[in-house]
């Protein structure tokens, strides 16, 4: 249904297009350390006589510039020049920019500072991306999602298709830190699991994004809370001077957004909806588990003076899905399970710019989660029995300051702090419950139990009966069946022999966590840049606090070759869920990592770099159950303790080009280790593999733009009559048409082998057995994107299909354990078309 209405709108709207339209690029250039607008900076598109000037504000505006997409240029002296690349032109509306110049150092005549394509924090020396809406938009099988997208890059992995959890450097779920325009979002995702930053869509709204930043160790002290990554989303600001309206479709849902100017354009707002649609389609294959979900986000901007801006941000998502009878991991570990949430971000920011080198910022926000869970089972006579139930909301109010001093060219101070008070109100309860000691005979001798030895005897013999029963009735600690075949009854017997007391968990509590930093960022030699801090975090609910000292180096041994390094420690609490478990929670100490990162950064050319990096990542303190301490396989008391340990390291190769001409590409290749100490063995350190040590991941991507509305061919095509019924083919030419493709290789995922157990139907490791001694088959998985764009009379639209896994490749995502003591796999995506498409007018 959704492809047929995108047919639709593609047929009638070709007919608008017309080659002659023009629109404007506007925006402002500031500094990028103070943010402070420059006035007189020269903005030029690349190839064109067009170009602008800075005003008093540092805002510019190139007026009637023909439709397409072109590479801007924004100088200004005393400062390096900035290159933004792939910018669309749309007919009949603004295209709002944002360039952050850094200030140049003066140089020498033994070096030159040549400006790249590629841009970078300012305050991060190794471990980086930046990437802008563009490349997002572009990339093959990301599918518009940008914790997807940056799978891409060699430290990063993630736990399934399914799921688009950020797993870096043989790390763990929940370990990314998020932050949306100075906002820390614990989960951006709908149905976002709980203490982690993973889920299978994302809400945040792609065409709201400006730049992402994602910093994948050792990162500067600005940064805290968090032990593995820090993924920084800014936003873009809507048009000052005119209303826009967009549709768009895509993976994660079909919606509106709107931009315009407020208060005579002294402010500007953007606002989306979006709903997901994908019911639609799973209705349609006849599935029962049917996910509902919808969003809506907004940003406004208001200058209170040429000084001083209002920045409000908002953001929530709402998810349904009920799963029966469905046994599989996506039901997280229940058959049948009813779940609902929401999750929530909102902030109001103060910019203050004191002078052109001091600037601040000053953020109030809230954040919210709401995990409502209802597992089940139907007793014989079909009637629903609940016997796990969650209720948990997750609220955090902070209060959150930066500020920085620029003190000359060489120097640089930043200071900051976040206070915020948590609030968790959890709800919890598992019902009593029993393992059970089956014994299996025929009712013509029900007091000689037959001899079942293996999985097969049992799988073929017993468990049919067992499956098949016509009814069941309750006599004392026994439960019978009676099975009709033949006019032959038989019958088996099951008896309790262990108890699952209930378990509850009833809790309403709030307490304070504190984040203070200073960095420096100091260039004593004209080669060499430091950058170096200090943060601290404490915490009230488990009374425990650090100083977390963090140090880059930054040496440049050519114009064109860097040598970097880096060390930090870096703190994270427990997840909430686990530091509430039970009073043992309150002594768990938070868990830290000590990194050490080393990498050699070349510049090919101004679009091509290369950049290797070895590291080292020591886990300590991580919080384990008592019962992984012990050989029994069987026990599962909660008690914790924070006594697990461990390490990853490993070498990345990332080799880059960007879209500055007509093809861009991305090589990258991790092969690392990731190891804990097994807790089972006290006396001696005894290593065994994590769950995300994959070994050996791979990425190969690019993408190749063909301009057809510079042909003349093509124009004269347009006009044909019978061209917009064939214009919305994917491989028919338009006025730009891009080809996107992504391979990627991972190694087979660890995993422990279980045992069966007849007498208790449970699998479980056998006694003393080491962990994750298996792996799953490595993963395969080869992507394919088509996107076109055209030209409208005013605005444009962008159609695109991304198919996932093009060849059909069976790639497992775990082990499914099944009651009658049969294994199966369960598969990530098989081969999965995504269509979508973005009107802008």
């Amino acid at each position: 249904m959704n492809m047929k209405i995108l047919i639709s709108i593609i047929i009638v709207l070709a007919r608008l297009t017309h080659a002659t339209q023009t629109g404007r690029i506007t925006g402002v250039v500031q500094d990028q350390s103070t943010l402070h607008p420059l006035i007189g900076a020269n903005l030029v598109i690349i190839g064109t006589d067009y170009g602008a000037a800075t005003d008093t504000e540092g805002r510019f505006s190139i007026p009637n510039v023909p439709v397409g997409s072109y590479h801007i240029k924004a100088m200004m002296m005393g400062y390096e020049p900035d290159v933004k690349l792939n910018v669309h032109v749309i007919a009949g509306r603004q295209t709002i920019l944002t360039f952050d110049l850094p200030l140049a150092v003066l140089q020498m005549q033994s070096i030159e500072v040549s400006r790249s394509y590629f841009k970078k924090e300012p305050d991060v020396i190794t471990s980086s991306r930046t990437v802008d809406y563009e490349e997002i938009r572009t990339d093959p099988g990301g599918v518009y999602d940008i914790q997807r997208m940056m799978q891409t890059l060699p430290a990063v992995v993630s736990a399934a298709d399914q799921d688009n959890e950020i797993i870096v450097r043989g790390g763990a779920p929940g370990e990314n830190l998020f932050i949306m325009d100075h906002i820390e979002i614990p989960n951006p995702n709908h149905f976002g699991y709980q203490g982690a930053g993973g889920g299978p869509v994302n809400m945040i709204n792609t065409e709201f994004v400006d730049q992402v930043d994602l910093i994948a160790g050792a990162f500067p002290a600005k940064y805290g809370g968090k032990v593995s990554s820090v993924m920084d989303i800014r936003l873009r600001e809507g048009s000052r001077e005119e209303y826009n309206l967009d549709l768009d479709m895509n993976m994660s849902g079909i919606g509106f957004n709107a931009e315009g100017p407020i208060a005579k354009g002294r402010g500007s707002f953007l606002a989306s909806y979006k709903l997901s649609y994908l019911d639609w389609v799973i209705k349609s294959f006849g599935m029962v588990a049917v996910p509902h979900y919808w969003s809506t986000q907004g940003k406004l901007v208001y200058d209170l003076n040429k000084k001083q801006q209002l920045i409000v941000n908002a953001i929530y998502g709402n998810d349904e899905i009920s799963i029966s009878g469905e046994p599989s991991p996506q039901s997280r570990g229940a058959e049948n399970v009813d779940v609902k949430g929401y999750e929530y971000a909102v902030g109001l920011s103060l910019k203050s710019l004191w002078n052109k080198d001091i600037y601040s910022r000053l953020t109030l926000y809230r954040t919210g989660a709401w995990w409502n869970y209802d597992v089940f089972r139907f007793d014989f006579d079909l009637n629903k029995d609940s016997y796990y139930y969650k209720d948990d909301f997750e609220t955090g109010l902070a209060l959150k300051g930066d500020l920085v001093y620029r003190r000359n060219s060489r120097l640089e101070i930043r200071t900051g702090f976040q206070i915020k008070r948590m609030q968790l109100q959890y709800q919890n309860r598992a019902e009593e419950g029993y393992r059970y000691a089956y014994t299996y005979s025929l009712p013509t001798d029900p007091d000689t139990p037959l001899n079942i030895t293996d999985t097969d005897t049992f799988y073929n013999q017993i468990f049919p009966i067992i499956e098949q029963a016509d009814s069941a009735v309750m006599e004392s600690e026994y439960v019978w069946a009676y099975y009709h075949d033949d006019n032959t009854v038989r019958a088996f017997q099951v008896a309790a022999v262990d108890t699952f007391k209930t378990w509850e968990l009833y809790l309403d509590n709030a307490f304070n966590t504190y984040q203070l930093y200073t960095q420096i960022k100091w260039q004593p030699l004209l080669r060499l840049i430091i950058n170096a801090g200090l943060h601290y975090f404490g915490s009230e609910y488990n009374n425990d606090q650090a100083l977390e000292p963090r140090l880059g180096l930054a040496y440049k041994l050519t114009e064109k070759t860097s040598l970097n390094a880096a060390y930090g420690k870096h703190y994270q609490m427990p997840s909430y869920l686990l530091l509430t478990l039970d009073e043992s929670g309150k002594s768990l100490k938070n868990k830290h990592t000590t990194q050490y990162v080393l990498g050699l950064e070349h510049l090919f050319a101004n679009d091509i770099r290369g950049v290797m990096e070895i590291y080292r990542k020591n886990y300590a303190d991580l919080p384990i159950f008592i019962s992984d301490t012990t050989m029994d396989e069987l026990d599962d008391s909660r008690e914790m303790i924070s006594a697990g340990e461990g390490y990853s390291q490993g070498i990345e190769v990332l080799l880059q080009k960007k879209l500055a001409e007509r093809f861009w590409g991305t090589f990258s290749y991790s092969n690392y280790i990731a190891k804990g100490r097994d807790p089972r063995y006290s006396d001696q350190k005894k290593y065994y593999n994590w769950s995300y040590d994959f070994r050996n991941v791979l990425t190969l991507s690019g993408g190749y733009k063909i301009e057809f509305h510079k042909k003349i061919w093509f124009r004269e095509l347009k006009n044909r009559k019978w061209w917009s019924a064939v214009a919305w083919i994917p491989f028919a030419p338009s006025d730009e048409w891009e080809l996107g493709v992504r391979y990627r290789y991972v190694g087979g995922k660890p995993f422990t082998p279980k045992t069966y157990d007849h007498q208790i139907r449970e699998w479980y490791p056998a006694a003393g057995q080491e962990y994750n001694t298996d792996r799953l088959k490595a993963y395969n998985r080869f992507d394919i994107m088509i996107m076109q764009r055209h030209f409208l009379k005013k605005g444009s639209l962008t159609a695109f299909i991304n198919i996932m896994n093009v060849f059909n490749v069976d790639n497992v995502w775990d082990i499914q354990y099944n009651p009658d003591g049969t294994t199966q796999d369960v598969l990530q995506f098989k081969t999965f078309p995504v269509g979508g498409f973005i009107l802008e007018f």
